[in-house]
């Protein structure tokens, strides 16, 4: 399966044109695979490159006290890195690949040799992709607050 076909329904792409998503899959990529359990992004590491799930799942984790815990589960089509991407950084969690997957990395190098309009498209729905967790976060701060004080 192209890589096209395999992108062209993630949320990611859903702005852009048939002809931007075959351009975009026709751009030099860094395909990476990773096997049940291998870290793709570990906290503390200083890699600002931002990754784009192409099959597969993986979890986001968090080590405290020495215990793992489970902040998220992320499946084929979603983006991870994005803080480190825009902040440069170091990674503040894990991820983990929850079976074997597939990603494609974007680094700086990446987004200089793309097409400026798919570029800000992506960039677009980065922004859009922040400011929805960061409502979900701001949601789960008030249940959180309930539950304290009821």
């Amino acid at each position: 399966m192209s890589l096209y076909e395999m992108i062209k329904d993630f949320p990611m792409f859903e702005h852009f044109s048939d002809e931007e998503k075959k351009i975009f899959a026709k751009g030099r990529h860094k395909l990476l695979k990773f096997k049940k359990t291998e870290a793709i992004i570990s906290e503390g590491d200083q890699n600002s490159s931002l990754y784009l799930l192409i099959q597969g799942a993986c979890l986001i984790t968090k080590t405290q006290d020495k215990s793992t815990i489970r902040l998220s589960k992320l499946k084929q089509g979603e983006l991870f890195g994005e803080m480190s991407f825009f902040t440069q950084k170091s990674r503040k969690s894990n991820v983990v690949a929850n079976d074997d997957v597939t990603v494609l990395k974007m680094d700086k190098d990446f987004f200089d040799k793309l097409d400026p309009f798919i570029r800000d498209g992506i960039k677009d729905y980065l922004i859009e992709l922040l400011i929805r967790r960061l409502d979900n976060m701001n949601a789960a701060i008030m249940r959180i607050s309930k539950l304290m004080h009821s």
